[in-house]
């Protein structure tokens, strides 16, 4: 019957002698079921996806029997909200199967598209205390998708060193060994956390004192005692006066006026380019 309603069917029967009789009844068609459902947005490779029951749709206190087909040939669900992990990104059609209490049956489909997380990859470069460390973001979209949203996490408990820029930096206060975490967030609302350990140096000590040798003509002898904690200090260079520079550990220099004063300053960088 294509439409609900009351029929009344009559059969004729006729014997051999061309005798006949007829009897009829009335028979009622059912509508089938309303049925109808809908799914978590959020559809991310390896991601919980519960799938609901439309109750507006679907007259829920007269299903007897829900039947859930994934699309992905794993076993179904007869619950009326179903929950389901898929392990391959792709396209599934999901279908809902129902029957109420007159054993009407009705059935609904919606594809579904499971979208893949992101691979989120970083580097770093100039980690030393009191300086910017500069941080790349190295990670991949999956195919047909785009990286919309950066999260960044440089691992300092209970302040507020985050970050939403795609290439950051942040500056380290002090040394020790910090988690840092990049959260890749796609178009389709996909993520993917990456966290790697930093180690940040602390910076060199820049020190020095001098020798001005009596009747020298200005001669001075610098005495480099500067440091670094686990490190060496590998390059120093010295401003003597303005625009008279010098390197070296323990350099001289010649100042043309005597019985002055100048103020010499001395920049050291370390084996892991810290500088004081």
């Amino acid at each position: 019957y294509a439409s609900p309603g009351t029929y009344t069917v009559v059969l004729v029967t006729t014997n051999a002698s061309g005798c006949q009789d007829t009897v009829s009844q009335q028979v009622m068609i059912h509508a089938k079921p309303g049925v109808d459902f809908y799914n978590d947005s959020l559809v991310c490779l390896g991601s919980v996806i519960t799938f609901y029951t439309d109750t507006v749709a679907t007259l829920t206190g007269a299903v007897q029997q829900y039947n859930w087909n994934f699309g992905d040939g794993t076993a179904g669900s007869v619950q009326q909200n179903a929950t389901h992990t898929y392990l391959n990104a792709g396209s599934y059609l999901v279908t809902l199967s129902i029957s109420d209490t007159l054993g009407c049956q009705n059935v609904a489909g919606h594809t579904v598209t499971i979208h893949p997380a992101p691979q989120s990859s970083f580097s770093y470069a100039q980690v030393c205390a009191g300086s910017p460390t500069l941080f790349t973001d190295l990670s991949l979209a999956p195919a047909g998708d785009t990286i919309t949203a950066w999260y960044w996490d440089f691992g300092l408990a209970g302040s507020t060193d985050t970050s939403t820029q795609q290439h950051p930096q942040y500056t380290y206060l002090s040394g020790g060994t910090y988690t840092v975490t990049l959260t890749t967030t796609t178009e389709h609302g996909c993520s993917h956390s990456k966290s790697l350990p930093l180690q940040v140096w602390n910076t060199p000590t820049a020190y020095f004192s001098y020798t001005a040798s009596p009747c020298a003509n200005g001669a001075v002898q610098m005495h480099d005692s500067s440091w670094s904690y686990q490190a060496t200090v590998q390059s120093w260079l010295w401003e003597f006066e303005p625009y008279q520079y010098g390197t070296g550990q323990n350099p001289s220099h010649v100042y043309y006026a005597i019985d002055s004063c100048y103020d010499v300053r001395l920049i050291v960088t370390d084996i892991r380019g810290c500088v004081d």
